[in-house]
């Protein structure tokens, strides 16, 4: 196992929970997560730009879908 990998997530969420604002804070934490990755990466300035280009790509795919919203 990677040193500081992340195993699980678990989200405790309550009947009364605001869930744009956790909709937000998980946005927040993906492009964080992203970021981190890409700047720990070897990758070439255009590699990271096909990178960050084919999740925009796969999540707008997904919002057609349905799958998001």
């Amino acid at each position: 196992m990677k040193l500081n990998s992340i195993e699980e997530i678990v989200f405790h969420i309550s009947d009364d929970m605001d869930y744009n604002a956790l909709s937000d804070k998980i946005n927040g934490f993906h492009v964080n997560l992203i970021e981190q990755k890409l700047r720990s990466s070897d990758y070439s300035m255009e590699e990271k730009v096909a990178v960050v280009n084919q999740i925009s790509q796969q999540l707008k795919i997904r919002e057609r879908n349905g799958i998001i919203s």
